[in-house]
């Protein structure tokens, strides 16, 4: 649902603004930029924000009243909102969602990032015990560097994209096409 919504909204905003810049580019450069600063977090190359065992956490608090209703609505509100949660990497694929300025679009990529990441998910839930602790870093590490290249990726097709005057950029900074 939010795939579709951000995708609604980066057609309405070609729509009205479709001259003051392409923003199917500036979102795909957007995305990337959050894509490869998650990456560069993740791969321990920038530092890390400080959390206490003072700061509260508000959505455990709040996905947790859901969570403890016995029925599939609570667990499907829960799981709505979760897509709220503050993540760089889901940040990231919504405003990739939105470049592609479709509804089918926006939505069948954020299908597609759930879908992709709920094997990951239920794997490190499950490996916990099962993984060696370096195993579990390296795995860590190069999903860490996967997502920078993702980030590259992204900005790239952006950069290619946007359009000067009537004629687009020449094909992919990267490949050459």
């Amino acid at each position: 649902m939010l795939g579709a919504a951000a995708g609604y909204c980066g057609s309405r905003l070609t729509t009205v603004l479709p001259t003051a810049i392409n923003f199917p580019s500036a979102l795909a450069i957007a995305a990337g930029i959050f894509l490869v600063y998650q990456g560069l977090l993740s791969a321990g190359l920038l530092p890390k924000r400080a959390v206490t065992a003072n700061t509260p956490c508000v959505a455990s608090t709040f996905l947790g009243q859901f969570l403890r209703q016995p029925t599939a609505t609570g667990v499907f509100l829960a799981g709505v909102f979760t897509g709220f949660l503050p993540c760089g990497l889901l940040y990231g694929m919504l405003a990739l969602a939105t470049s592609t300025h479709s509804i089918l679009l926006g939505g069948a990529t954020l299908m597609v990032f759930g879908l992709g990441t709920a094997p990951a998910m239920i794997l490190a839930g499950v490996s916990g015990r099962l993984l060696s602790l370096a195993t579990r870093r390296g795995l860590y590490a190069a999903a860490a560097w996967c997502l920078i290249l993702t980030g590259v990726v992204s900005i790239a097709r952006g950069v290619s994209f946007i359009s000067h005057g009537d004629q687009p950029a020449a094909g992919c900074p990267i490949c050459r096409e």
